[in-house]
């Protein structure tokens, strides 16, 4: 406003005027005012209005993006491995969102705190069992169940603490919608005398199914990163086929009905997170280890060289000896015979060039993967 306004005033200025300065300044003053007023209740406002109907601004999402939020922090202390898992399903969800042209920041950022649940109890979730036993080895199955069922309700008691917005809040209650807790509700059931007197509802999570496509998108990279980091497929057709297994049972289930995924945005998730999860879980290269021969060689005298070229070189001489000998005793007569060669181990002439007559057993390679 100021720039404008000296532009266009320039000219009906009067610079030579020693009161020129004093004339505009109140004008100078109110022009600057009003520029920082309007950018304070623009951002007031937008903040205002957000909240008010529940509205997830952009500007929430970065703030709530950064590594040094709080909850993230605690979640990288208090469980590094369910950190590292949220890293990745974030890529996946992201790229999935941006792939059928939804809101991609939402879904990253809902990523980042799905599973902040698990900062409460930890060390129950396998990817935060560093060594040593599992301690569900201790516990009956319904235990077992209602501990990693109770994440969910843990991140939305901590969501509501650090005031997060209704649609994160959102992800962290549908990203497991109201699935079962396949192994240990079949636990259950093997160690009960009756299984139907199993009752499915005490291993199922609380919340809804997805009822938006950016948590639908959650739902099913969660599933699929961890069951790829648990299963590791060897090749592409492997982890294709799981992928694709993973997100029909999910449509079976009627994980997906309640939002407005077609069939089509499903199969182009579905090749985006084959194509993020190869590149995150790819084989590792195998390298061959030292041989025993190379090792052998390395160790030997270095005196062995001397001692060997020394016997070749007597072997040599006494060939030639016995050859020069039986020349002279041969009669002149006599038609000329192939001298006698003493059966001794030196090189054949019938031997390949380069060797010695000697078989060289050939030594097999160890291969270990490195991880």
């Amino acid at each position: 406003n100021l720039l404008t306004h000296i532009a266009f005033r320039t000219t009906a200025i009067d610079f030579s005027s020693p009161s020129w300065l004093s004339h505009n300044a109140p004008l100078y003053f109110s022009i600057l005012l009003n520029g920082g007023l309007s950018a304070s209740v623009a951002l007031i406002g937008y903040f205002i209005l957000g909240n008010l109907f529940n509205l997830t601004t952009s500007l929430q999402l970065s703030e709530l993006s950064r590594p040094a939020h709080p909850l993230l922090r605690q979640l990288l202390l208090k469980a590094p491995g369910t950190y590292h898992h949220t890293i990745v399903v974030s890529n996946l969800a992201e790229r999935g969102a941006a792939a059928i042209g939804v809101d991609a920041l939402l879904a990253r950022v809902g990523a980042y705190y799905h599973d902040i649940g698990k900062t409460v109890r930890p060390y129950f979730f396998t990817e935060n069992i560093m060594e040593g036993n599992s301690p569900h080895e201790k516990l009956d199955p319904t235990t077992s169940a209602q501990i990693i069922i109770s994440h969910v309700t843990d991140g939305m008691d901590l969501a509501q603490k650090y005031r997060l917005p209704p649609r994160i809040r959102d992800f962290i209650w549908e990203h497991h919608g109201h699935s079962l807790v396949q192994y240990f509700y079949r636990q259950a059931q093997n160690e009960a005398e009756d299984e139907r007197a199993v009752d499915p509802e005490d291993f199922r999570y609380p919340g809804p199914y997805p009822r938006s496509k950016e948590t639908a998108i959650l739902l099913l990279a969660d599933t699929c990163e961890a069951a790829v980091r648990a299963i590791r497929p060897g090749n592409r057709d492997e982890l294709e086929r799981l992928v694709n297994k993973l997100i029909d049972d999910r449509v079976a289930e009627g994980a997906l009905d309640h939002c407005d995924l077609t069939f089509k945005d499903l199969q182009t998730i579905r090749q985006v997170f084959i194509q993020v999860l190869q590149g995150v879980h790819h084989p590792r290269i195998s390298y061959p280890q030292p041989t025993q021969r190379t090792e052998q060689k390395s160790s030997a005298p270095s005196s062995s060289a001397p001692s060997s070229s020394a016997s070749s070189s007597s072997a040599t001489a006494s060939t030639s000896a016995n050859g020069q000998q039986s020349e002279r005793r041969r009669p002149a007569s006599s038609p000329a015979s192939p001298p006698k060669v003493p059966q001794m181990d030196v090189p054949q002439p019938d031997a390949a060039p380069g060797t010695s007559g000697v078989e060289i057993a050939g030594v097999e390679e160890e291969l270990t993967v490195v991880e």
